[in-house]
């Protein structure tokens, strides 16, 4: 059972750059099956760090998505929440703007402390960088 037990552990190991490196070479058409993912070999890891790590990832995220139209839970637009709003439309946007990054920067961290700490578990540190561009995270990034 792939996600039964320990699924934020799952969550951050699917999300490395370790899983890709490993599901290159059980997987060379790109053909992901349960399982090819459920026969990837769990390394020596830290299960609290990696929990932690998760869900604040998640948090992150589903507030993120939340903040839009296409959300069920969505409820009000971003620059109107208590903590982004201001006296103008162009001071919250600003505010909203400042946010988004903030919530970007944050993420990127937590990838990058993943790729690390999955790269260590394997003990494969040497082999790649953990470094994750802002580029590479799917936050939404306010814009005109």
């Amino acid at each position: 059972m792939i996600f039964g037990k320990n699924l934020e552990y799952r969550i951050c190991m699917l999300n490395s750059k370790v899983n890709t490196r490993l599901l290159k070479v059980l997987c060379p058409t790109m053909k992901f099956e349960v399982g090819a993912v459920s026969s990837i070999p769990v390394g020596n890891f830290n299960l609290t760090e990696t929990y932690d790590m998760a869900r604040d990832a998640i948090d992150i995220a589903q507030t993120d998505w939340d903040s839009f139209e296409i959300s069920w839970n969505f409820l009000k637009s971003p620059m109107i929440k208590a903590d982004i709003r201001d006296a103008t439309v162009e001071k919250s946007f600003y505010n909203w703007e400042s946010h988004s990054e903030d919530q970007i920067t944050l993420m990127q961290g937590l990838e990058i402390e993943n790729n690390r700490i999955f790269m260590e578990a394997y003990n494969i540190r040497d082999e790649f960088d953990s470094f994750v561009s802002k580029e590479q995270i799917t936050l939404a990034r306010a814009d005109r």
